[in-house]
């Protein structure tokens, strides 16, 4: 292929060289071309008077005889010029038909070289054909092996599967067994705490017998009948008497408060809030009202206003029985709330409070507000005790002997094959050059020609011609300037002027308009180079990836499986700053292939950035190395 691209610049060289020759050494003509205008198309030629040896005759003013003589000069000058314009008509000839010898000559070169680059880009398509076929063939062979592999390593897979199952079911078998011992254990167990309990029941169901007997001797009464006579009778009223203050809608006090009023007023209002509470009956008592901050305010319970009972505390006989003989309520504590500084506490049948504000408040924020909450409970001033109904108990039943626990077997770890598939062979085709086809040249184009005048006497003088030079053929659009100026002028026929001198017309052959001036470079143009990206690029930062996945994987495996002591941690933890340093390269790696590679592209083995990808594969599968050999060390020291 290098051998046809040298001859093929060395033939371009040879027709440019021949052309320029042509040019050069083409007889001046009397033609000129006018710059392309508007519409595209070539101007027509223009005619100048030609140039011969002989100059043109003069036509005399012939009118008698008399001027025969001038006459015969006439003639004699017209048959000179005649005999120069047939020799410049003859060289001119001469010089076409060499032109057109030359250009067929030229257009046989061109043949020839558009039949060797037309051979040249078949050739390669041939060759093409035959690199993928092989490829082709190479890949149908890469599937075959490629298919076996895979149902190799899916069998042992599916071997390594079963014994995997077999093992989980063996050690759920034993996980089954220690479970129903452990539960007939607990069963056990439990028949020995409820051992304990019956002989607990026993002795009480021996205490209750003695009490029973002890009710039937002093009341003539069973258990339950004498349980029910205290419910009735004594317990029952009492706690229909605390039953009683719950139904209650309202209480009516007074006197639980008492306010003092100040000399000086301060003018500021204080909010207090009193509430008695009556406890585990839902019933409560509130009052709410405002007093000067100068005023000092006393509150005590309701306690004060009850009667006392012997030894003299403090009661409240609200809504109790009437005669007073099942209880009674007193108060159970207190709570205060207020930002005064004068708060003093005391006793008179329950906690007071004397508090004022007269002496200012704690902080300037502070709100001056008081907050007093009383809680009653009930004291039932006799409670009869209630006697067990004597029931024998069961033995419970005895489940036997424990059962030992079996070991659970451990889980077996397949050892898996991954299936690595084989790349398919790419074909390398050649880059096929559009095949370079050079057009023929034009016809040749022959000069202006003069035409012979004729011979003329004094008596039939013949009249100027009237004829017009024929229009000039336009050049068509296709034609270039290029064109204009290889091809030779046009043959230009001469007519006689109105003063007898032979005038050129533009009689031109025009160039057929499939015939396309060829414009000849000297060297091929080069051609830009394809984009493409590397396979090797894309496995080298996908490896480099892997690896730090697998070691960081490791990593954070081990560390769960390992126990919490400091010296394994600090070890495990140099380990994964060391796995932890695996994660640069492979970001790098992502990065740059992301960086310098375009998938869109055709694909390629190799390019500039092989080389970088590759270094950074090495250092990472160096760093992967060093944290193995440390792992190989660890589990030798452990094994020792």
């Amino acid at each position: 292929m290098k051998m046809n691209i040298v001859r093929n610049k060395m033939g371009k060289k040879a027709v440019a060289a021949l052309l320029a020759v042509m040019i050069m050494s083409a007889p001046v003509t009397n033609v000129s071309f006018a710059s392309e205008g508007e519409t595209g198309e070539a101007a027509a030629p223009t005619t100048t008077e030609q140039t011969v040896s002989t100059p043109a005759p003069v036509k005399p003013d012939a009118t008698s005889h008399k001027d025969n003589d001038k006459v015969h000069a006439y003639n004699a000058e017209v048959k000179e010029y005649n005999d120069s314009a047939a020799q410049y008509n003859k060289s001119v000839d001469e010089e076409y038909e060499a032109a057109v010898e030359e250009t067929n000559r030229q257009n046989a070169i061109i043949d020839q070289h558009n039949a060797e680059e037309q051979q040249r880009v078949n050739d390669a398509k041939e060759r093409n054909a035959q690199a993928q076929a092989a490829a082709d063939e190479a890949n149908r062979i890469i599937d075959e092996e490629n298919a076996k592999e895979k149902e190799s390593v899916d069998q042992h897979n599916k071997s390594e599967d079963e014994k995997a199952e077999a093992s989980k079911a063996a050690a759920e078998a034993a996980k089954k067994q220690n479970e129903d011992a452990e539960k007939h254990n607990a069963e056990v167990e439990k028949y020995k705490a409820d051992m304990e309990q019956y002989y607990k029941d026993l002795d009480q169901y021996s205490t209750d017998l003695a009490y029973e007997k002890k009710i039937q001797d002093r009341y003539g009464y069973t258990v339950e009948q004498y349980n029910n006579w205290v419910e009735r009778d004594y317990n029952g009223p009492a706690r229909k008497s605390v039953e009683k203050n719950a139904s209650a809608k309202e209480i009516k006090v007074s006197d639980t408060y008492t306010v003092t009023e100040a000399a000086e007023k301060s003018g500021v209002k204080v909010k207090v809030y009193i509430e008695h509470n009556f406890q585990d009956v839902n019933l409560s008592y509130t009052e709410e009202f405002e007093i000067d901050a100068n005023d000092i305010i006393k509150v005590t319970p309701m306690t004060t206003v009850g009667e006392s009972t012997s030894p003299g505390y403090a009661t409240l006989y609200y809504n109790t029985d009437d005669q007073h003989k099942m209880g009674y309520w007193m108060e159970a504590y207190s709570s205060v709330g207020s930002n005064a500084k004068y708060n003093n506490y005391g006793w008179d049948c329950g906690d007071t409070h004397e508090i004022s504000y007269k002496d200012g408040k704690n902080h300037a924020s502070d709100k001056e507000e008081i907050y007093v909450e009383y809680y009653y409970m009930w004291n039932q001033l006799r409670e009869y005790s209630l006697f067990n109904i004597p029931v024998e108990p069961t033995m419970p039943t005895n489940p036997g002997e424990a059962k030992a626990i079996v070991e659970v077997p451990e889980i077996y770890n397949p050892v898996y094959k991954t299936f690595v598939e084989k790349e398919y062979v790419k074909a390398e085709l050649e880059t096929i050059v559009e095949a370079d086809i050079w057009e023929k040249l034009p016809n040749p184009v022959k000069k202006a020609y003069i035409s012979l005048l004729d011979y003329m006497d004094l008596f039939d003088v013949p009249e100027a011609a009237d004829t017009k030079a024929p229009a000039a053929p336009a050049a068509s659009a296709a034609k270039s300037v290029l064109a204009a100026k290889n091809a030779s002028p046009a043959v230009a026929a001469a007519t006689i002027t109105s003063n007898g001198m032979p005038m050129a017309s533009a009689d031109t052959e025009a160039v057929a308009d499939n015939e396309v001036p060829m414009t000849i470079m000297d060297e091929e143009a080069p051609q830009a180079p394809a984009g493409a990206w590397a396979l090797i690029n894309l496995l080298s930062a996908l490896l480099t990836a892997l690896l730090s996945l697998i070691m960081m994987a490791r990593y954070f495996r081990a560390r769960r499986e390992e126990n919490e002591e400091t010296g394994e941690l600090e070890e495990r933890n140099r380990k994964g700053a060391l796995r932890l340093s695996s994660l640069i390269p492979a970001i790098g790696a992502i990065a740059a292939f992301i960086l310098t590679e375009n998938m869109a592209n055709p694909m390629v083995l190799t390019d500039r950035w092989t080389l970088m990808m590759v270094i950074i594969l090495a250092i990472q599968t160096g760093v992967a190395v060093l944290v193995g050999k440390k792992d190989d060390k660890e589990e030798e020291i452990e094994r020792a």
